[in-house]
């Protein structure tokens, strides 16, 4: 038996949230503040990235959280590049 159903979208009702969180998305990554961009967008997320693993190291010692649990955390945050 071979069904076949084709989607297609009803007069009148349209998906508003999407459109916005796009529109609300592409102004603030691409239009806001104007002017060229000093720093590409990945640069920023992979600056974050680099950071992840002293913040975590710090907070373990500063709160002599030496559990098994946060140094397997640490070690993960390595392993997966975040």
């Amino acid at each position: 038996m071979c069904t076949t159903v084709i989607s297609t979208p009803l007069p009148g009702k349209r998906l508003l949230g999407p459109q916005t969180m796009r529109r609300w998305t592409d102004y603030f990554l691409k239009d806001f503040g104007g002017g060229p961009r000093s720093w590409k967008f990945a640069w920023v997320i992979n600056f974050q990235k680099t950071g992840t693993f002293p913040i975590l190291a710090f907070l373990i010692a500063w709160y002599h959280n030496t559990s098994t649990a946060a140094w397997i955390y640490l070690a993960s945050v390595v392993a997966m590049g975040q």
